[in-house]
């Protein structure tokens, strides 16, 4: 017993000291994440925002060669050498800095007369250079000077071939004065907007993103190893062959994004076609196009955001797409095929878009439900809609719109249409939810989502947010439909004040609705 005794202590005594020795460590502030291997500290500061993870170096001699192992790097040349480069960028005309950095393409940068630019695309270069690996992701935001000097086409070269980096993003800044380029000589703004690259590089990244640019490549179908997955393009002018060579040999793209594409010198791009068998993720934005293409019969979500085509112009082989997101930021709400009625345009003539909304479980639209002729063009397209189960609609979108009824027949018309509709297969057997955005309780409004209560027999809930300048009367009329029977023993409807009271306020729509009279 005495032994036992003794070993209990011994184990007791060794336990306390181990408590003792953590402490002491803790309280004199050891630094337990340097002792971590590289690799793992590489991946922690790739988490660390914009050159963060270089800025670690400063920080012990141990930390000096870590961000060397970063899995992600993220560049920006305007950023480097502050404030030298800024007061450079203010001292020195657009048009001086163009021609120097054209000068510079292809010589020698070991010479001792570079500007402030060429130095921090020097470092960039040392940045990829010393980088160890292995680099996954990169980010780089440049100035035009380096397209005029091609340092950009080199980094993207290197990144791929030497750093064998899976996602590059690549975006040209555009500087103050660079909008004013009717007042600097063509060649120089073509110089310092182009990228001119090798076909290979479209297919040896997975995920590629360009931004701000004039894109020049010769399309070839020989290109082996094709591993392209995700491509973005904003605000890029290119040929139209090129677009379409470069989309017709990704034979791998599942994520496509396509914003503010131009043809050359920045005309509009007045058809494109996509046909992508493979491809899940569509989104265009920001066109106006004369004819659209997709040919897509795996695509799975559409986002529509600002595109301008006339309906009978369009389109669509896209099965199985079961998410539609549109957008309309502008005014002009009849030119936007999204508007109109799928099975058929405005001129009566068959529409090609309408299959697209077979399989639709989910349609997130931009869309005036304030008048009555907008309100039945839209209803046409839930019709074509046999599986849509839910429905999110921003209604506040065409301040200016006129309608064909006064406001002395705006209920009756309403009613009137509503009661003599034909069934709508999602409306009554299949939708779920619904949401809508920019409420502003017009009488055409009303009777949608009273029409929506009285005929959803699956409907779950009912979500309104109202505007800020919504009347008491409209706000509590649409109150009224709270107590409306409802076709449907699961439905509930919530009633939201408008974002600037709930964000000032943060109260309910019955206080909200008790300001409005006051």
């Amino acid at each position: 017993m005495y032994t036992d005794r003794q070993n209990r202590q011994k184990i007791e005594r060794r336990r306390m000291k181990g408590l003792e020795a953590e402490e002491t460590s803790f309280n004199e502030g050891v630094d337990f994440i340097s002792t971590l291997p590289d690799s793992l500290l590489g991946v922690i500061i790739s988490l660390l925002p914009d050159s963060e993870p270089v800025r670690t170096c400063v920080l012990s001699h141990r930390w000096k060669m870590v961000w060397k192992h970063a899995s992600h790097l993220s560049i920006d040349q305007s950023q480097m050498l502050k404030p030298l480069i800024q007061a450079y960028l203010c001292g020195i005309y657009l048009i001086t800095r163009l021609e120097m950095a054209f000068n510079r393409l292809g010589a020698d940068d070991d010479h001792e007369d570079l500007d402030v630019i060429a130095k921090a695309e020097m470092m960039i270069n040392s940045l990829l250079d010393s980088h160890v690996g292995p680099l996954k992701s990169c980010t780089i935001r440049h100035l035009p000077e380096s397209c005029a000097s091609g340092k950009a086409v080199e980094w993207i070269k290197k990144l791929l071939e030497k750093n064998k980096v899976k996602q590059l993003s690549m975006e040209k800044e555009d500087i103050v004065g660079w909008g004013l380029v009717e007042n600097l000589p063509r060649v120089l703004v073509y110089h310092g907007r182009t990228l001119a690259l090798a076909f290979e590089i479209f297919s040896g990244f997975e995920a590629l993103e360009l931004k701000n640019y004039y894109l020049k490549t010769s399309p070839s179908s020989d290109v082996a190893g094709q591993v392209l997955k995700t491509l973005t393009l904003k605000n890029i002018s290119v040929k139209k062959d090129v677009l379409e060579g470069i989309l017709s040999c990704s034979m791998c793209l599942q994520d496509l994004t396509l914003e503010n594409i131009t043809h050359e010198d920045c005309e509009m791009m007045r058809e494109i076609k996509i046909n992508s068998p493979r491809l899940k993720f569509f989104r265009i934005c920001e066109m106006v196009m004369n004819e659209i293409k997709v040919y897509a019969i795996n695509l799975e979500v559409f986002e529509i955001d600002n595109v301008v085509c006339k309906p009978q112009n369009l389109t669509f082989e896209t099965p199985k797409v079961h998410l539609l997101r549109s957008r309309c930021h502008l005014r002009n709400s009849g030119e936007y095929f999204c508007w109109v009625s799928s099975n058929e345009s405005p001129q009566g003539s068959p529409s090609s878009f309408a299959g697209i909304f077979e399989n639709l479980a989910t349609l997130c639209i931009d869309f005036d439900l304030k008048t009555i002729t907008d309100t039945m063009t839209f209803f046409s397209t839930l019709k074509s809609c046999p599986k849509l189960q839910n429905l999110e609609i921003n209604s506040r979108v065409n301040d200016d719109a006129v309608d064909y009824y006064n406001d002395q027949d705006y209920a009756d018309n309403a009613r009137g249409y509503y009661s003599k509709k034909e069934p709508c297969e999602c409306v009554d057997h299949q939708l779920k939810t619904l949401s809508i955005r920019g409420y502003e309780g017009k009488r055409s409004e009303v009777e949608f989502v009273k029409y929506i209560i009285t005929s959803g027999e699956v409907m779950e809930k009912i979500t309104i947010w109202f505007v800020d300048d919504c009347s008491w009367v409209q706000a509590a009329e649409t109150g009224c439909l709270l107590s409306f029977w409802a076709v449907s023993p699961n439905l509930s409807i919530t009633l939201n004040p408008g974002p600037v009271y709930m964000a000032n306020v943060d109260d309910n729509f019955k206080t909200w609705l008790s300001t409005l009279r006051g």
